[in-house]
């Protein structure tokens, strides 16, 4: 325990004379005593002034009263420090600043594994580091000749280098006498790990004027336990000039003040060096043998680690951004309160919705796509992005974000679209709002789980496997899904746009007509008029006559279909290359094969059961449905009752005469324009 009222962990020595010796001689005269760590209690005698001693030490005892004049005045006395100074000094208020300690004991500052270790090199019997952190005390002196510097006395320093990761930490080491204390100040209370490092660079081998065979014993105190008994470096180092740490030394703080004490008890090496230089106080001495100086304790490096949680101290700049991050939510949360209030603009309360009877907030739509972020896109064409909105309750939508518009064109889309919303049919994407704001154009549409029949049959990289049952029902849905569009009793509509990428499926491949990768409005740059259309098909779906003619009819979808269901009977694309790099398609291959009555040829290689009869019927549909000249094209209707088994091929084809009558260039672009007034394009 320390004892409050003494000086510094109740050391008390004085010197009277210049020699410094630290343990008693016995020769015609006492005049060295040293009566240290004996357990003494009570005053200092007023009988010891007129000792004749050169040297007394009364370091580690309980003594109390005060300290006698006679022994304040003497010649070379020590200076004394009480300690509750110290640790009112550099713990002001008790308040706790530190929970750890790194300490390079004789050496200088240097950083190991991320932690900053203290230097150590004064020679002075007490230091107090810069931070006021912690102090070491040494009170004893050392049997110094005139010729020798005092430093190589309290620092010992190593002669050869030591080939471990915190070499640093042993280059140098602090030695003492007799006693040794380190005090750490100011620290959190609690239970904390000590490591000590340790290396024998005295008794070395290669140590001139020390015997190689010497062995250093002392004892080590933490809080005033003892810890280690006997403590030799070079049996646990297993030689000189190695290195041994020992850890998981236990230390409980509970004032602040941590206490590691180093303590030679007089056992170990007897040999000691001679030393011609020296003058004893009484003069030359032929018989003296000096005081046993390098028996004592040696220490490497300390290191004190909290051995509980710790709790995180704000720093002021972390004051600093909690304090305007506070204020910052308090504006957003007014704001929000204003806002719901209805003090301001209502456009994210705006309702839309995205199912039969399911509405949410512009702001959760906007979120659920993840304000339209690049990883929920799941299509792009020339006029707008389709994202994927996935809801809260996980009802998944898909909204395509469209291009600005002027406001002529955004009361033309408004008109155009509500119309389209009247559209219900099973083979028909479902469009379910529209949103039109400021700068902000949307068309919500049910969410197709499949993606498209053209992933289906082209992307390899799609799990989908279409066997001949499914292929051929997504046939007739396209079929009836164009029948719904081309036969609508209020305003007859044609697509424009019928493809591969257009026909999505949806989780039970039931196939649906959409216009997804495709733009279904722009501004044109001269009026600013607004047209709901579909881009042109790429070539190989598009109809011939529409280069030709410039006109559309509902035929021209008819050609689209026919060109779609090749390629899913086929499972491969319209337009390819042959080796010389020359197009082929896949509509003169069908016509030749029909011709030589070699259909089957053409039926995809993957399928290994299929209808055969099916097969044919749908390949010379689409032998028809492709055929250069419209007029003899079938339409929908008639395809419709050809898949379900009302009408046989031979009932729905055109009789020769009307072949070979078939109109002319000018009665053709005539019965187009007639047929573009009662229809609207889509």
């Amino acid at each position: 325990m320390i004892t409050e009222n003494l000086c510094i962990a109740y050391y008390v020595s004085f010197i009277i004379q210049k020699s410094l010796i630290n343990f008693d001689t016995y020769n015609d005269r006492v005049w060295r005593r040293d009566l240290s760590f004996n357990k003494l209690t009570g005053e200092i005698p007023e009988s010891l002034k007129n000792a004749n001693l050169t040297y007394m030490s009364l370091a580690g005892n309980m003594l109390n009263g005060t300290v006698p004049a006679w022994i304040l005045h003497a010649a070379n006395s020590t200076k004394m420090t009480n300690l509750n100074q110290l640790k009112t000094k550099n713990c002001p208020g008790g308040k706790p600043k530190y929970h750890s300690l790194y300490i390079n004991s004789g050496g200088e500052e240097v950083t190991i594994n991320g932690n900053h270790y203290d230097s150590d090199n004064h020679t002075s019997h007490f230091y107090l580091s810069p931070k006021g952190n912690w102090a070491y005390y040494s009170p004893e002196s050392f049997n110094i000749s005139r010729a020798t510097n005092s430093t190589d006395y309290y620092i010992k320093r190593v002669k050869c280098g030591f080939s471990v990761s915190d070499a640093p930490l042993y280059e140098k080491a602090r030695f003492s006498p007799i006693s040794l204390t380190y005090y750490g100040f100011c620290l959190h209370n609690g239970k904390y790990n000590v490591t000590l490092h340790f290396a024998e660079i005295v008794y070395s081998e290669d140590a001139a004027g020390y015997n190689s065979m010497s062995k250093r014993i002392f004892d080590v105190y933490i809080q005033g336990e003892r810890v280690l008994r006997d403590f030799s470096i070079k049996d646990e180092a297993n030689g000189p000039n190695k290195v041994t740490v020992v850890e998981n030394l236990t230390a409980i703080v509970n004032d602040n003040t941590l206490e590691i004490h180093f303590y030679w008890a007089g056992k170990g090496s007897s040999d000691f060096i001679q030393d011609s230089n020296y003058i004893s106080p009484s003069g030359p001495r032929d018989d003296y043998v000096p005081p046993p100086d390098f028996n004592g304790p040696l220490i490497s490096a300390i290191s004190v680690t909290p051995d509980f949680k710790l709790g995180k101290k704000l720093s002021p700049v972390h004051i600093a951004l909690i304090t305007v991050a506070s204020v910052i939510f308090a504006i957003l949360l007014l704001l929000g309160f204003a806002w719901m209030m209805g003090w301001m603009d209502k456009e994210e309360l705006h309702e839309i919705r995205v199912g039969e009877d399911k509405i949410v907030t512009l702001k959760q739509l906007r979120d659920a796509t993840r304000r339209f972020s690049k990883d929920t896109e799941i299509g792009r064409g020339g006029f707008g992005t389709v994202y994927k909105a996935e809801l809260h309750d996980h009802h998944v939508v898909a909204v395509k974000k469209l291009s600005a518009l002027s406001k002529e064109g955004i009361d033309k889309l408004k008109s155009e679209i509500y119309s389209l919303q009247s559209l219900r049919h099973e083979n028909l994407v479902r469009l379910f709002d529209i949103y039109v704001g400021k700068g902000l154009y949307l068309l919500i549409y049910e969410y197709m789980e499949n993606k498209s029949l053209a992933d289906a049959l082209f992307n390899p990289d799609h799990k989908i496997t279409l066997d001949w049952d499914a292929r051929f029902n997504i046939c007739l849905g396209i079929a009836k899904g164009l029948e719904y569009l081309h036969e609508h009793p209020r305003f007859k509509m044609v697509h424009r746009g019928i493809k591969a990428a257009n026909i999505l499926l949806d989780r039970t491949l039931k196939s649906k007509i959409s216009d997804f990768g495709l733009a279904s409005a722009y501004a044109e740059d001269d009026n600013d008029a607004i047209r709901v259309i579909k881009t042109e098909a790429p070539h190989g779906y598009m109809a011939p006559e529409y280069p030709m003619y410039g006109t559309i009819s509902s035929k021209y979808d008819v050609y689209g279909f026919g060109v779609v269901i090749l390629e899913l009977v086929s499972g491969r694309k319209n337009a390819g290359h042959k080796s010389n790099q020359e197009l082929e398609f896949l509509v003169d291959e069908v016509c030749v094969a029909d011709t030589k009555g070699r259909l089957l040829d053409l039926v995809d290689r993957s399928l290994t059961v299929y209808e055969t009869k099916q097969a044919i019927t749908i390949l010379k549909l689409a032998v028809k449905c492709t055929n250069i000249s419209p007029g003899v094209r079938p339409t929908v209707s008639q395809v419709v009752s050809v898949l379900t088994g009302e009408k046989t091929l031979e009932e729905i084809s055109v009789p020769a005469a009307s072949v070979e009558g078939d109109k002319p260039d000018g009665d053709l672009a005539k019965d187009a324009e007639s047929s573009a007034s009662t229809e609207m394009t889509l």
